[in-house]
């Protein structure tokens, strides 16, 4: 039967991260198998080489480490790595809700693995120092945004669009999208290097079916009306969280109109206001101060948007590791973090 060998030393790295163990059959927990992989992915049980605490989530109760597997043959480990990341919890509740995201995965999200979801290496339970244990173990997707999302270049920010719209086609709402959740890496696209990005941590997601049926959310379209694009999630992310909505309105006089009339300036916002909607207050200096502040509100938005397109946030992200590589390579990687 494939279990996990799990090393007794991983829970206590948030308090001396020095820590230093032997690699011998005592120092490790054999928990056993929730979820399998495909046996394409996996065959055999698996060692963790737990290397470094990346979250803790202040009760202590969930832990999220990067590490290495190593696969074991009758009692011989062998000498190929592949780069994972360990989301594990302690104690019964946690462990239930582990369990539920990994079903998650390999459920409504099978057919996004390694592409904007991480490909799942199994979900293993059993008892440790810590109680009840589950860890859920995940393809190393890359590394979460520094900056909030908005300030990064374009092409990032509409590949989280696409990927939590994929999401939602399999059937899937996140509730939790913010930058820690975004993770990126590097690939070769077309002879090129280029981010490839995923969205994890779906212990918060639930069932959902999207009322947006387009293949694809356009880019610096003009924010639609919430009635019509009625999906929440969505909105808000396309709107705050990734910017890639333009202006639709501005407001003069207590009314939401196109923005169109006000890119030549308050004065033809005032005249178009009249013809158009019949609003003519009668201070003038009223009028003429609201739509100036109209005006400037717009520009501001744009230029701001604009600013970052031109000057975006710059992160370095680490090379895509494809696969098993042999254990000199993979320990010769620097993987920024």
């Amino acid at each position: 039967m494939i279990q996990l060998q799990w090393p007794h030393y991983a829970p206590f790295l948030s308090e001396s991260p020095q820590v230093t163990t032997g690699h011998t059959e005592t120092t490790w927990y054999h928990l056993d198998p929730f979820l399998l992989p495909p046996k394409d992915v996996l065959d055999t049980s698996i060692r963790a080489l737990v290397d470094d605490l990346i979250v803790e989530r202040p009760d202590g109760n969930t832990q999220v480490f990067r590490a290495t597997l190593r696969r074991v043959y009758s009692d011989q480990i062998h000498p190929d790595e592949q780069r994972v990341v360990c989301k594990v919890a302690y104690g019964g509740r946690r462990v239930d809700v582990l369990k539920r995201e990994a079903k998650i995965y390999s459920e409504k999200l099978s057919h996004l693995q390694g592409d904007c979801v991480p490909t799942v290496f199994g979900c293993f339970v059993g008892t440790t120092s810590e109680g009840r244990t589950g860890v859920l173990v995940l393809q190393d997707g890359g590394v979460s945004l520094k900056a909030k999302l908005q300030y990064y270049e374009l092409d990032i920010r509409e590949k989280v669009v696409d990927a939590l719209h994929r999401i939602h086609k399999a059937g899937v709402v996140h509730q939790d999208l913010v930058e820690r959740n975004i993770v990126v890496q590097t690939r070769i696209e077309n002879e090129r290097r280029v981010p490839k990005v995923m969205i994890v941590d779906f212990g918060n997601s639930d069932d959902h079916v999207c009322p947006i049926e387009d293949d694809k959310i356009a880019t610096y379209a003009p924010i639609p009306d919430r009635l019509v694009f009625n999906c929440s999630e969505l909105y808000e992310v396309c709107m705050n969280l990734a910017e890639t909505w333009r202006p639709s309105h501005v407001i003069y006089c207590s009314e939401f109109l196109p923005v169109a009339w006000a890119m030549e300036g308050p004065q033809q916002l005032i005249e178009t206001a009249k013809a158009k909607r019949g609003i003519d207050p009668e201070d003038r200096d009223y009028a003429q101060r609201d739509a100036a502040f109209a005006c400037k509100s717009l520009r501001n938005r744009i230029s701001q948007r604009d600013y970052f397109d031109t000057h975006p946030y710059t992160q370095e992200w680490p090379e895509a590791v494809e696969g098993w590589v042999s254990h000199v390579e993979s320990r010769a990687r620097t993987i920024p973090l």
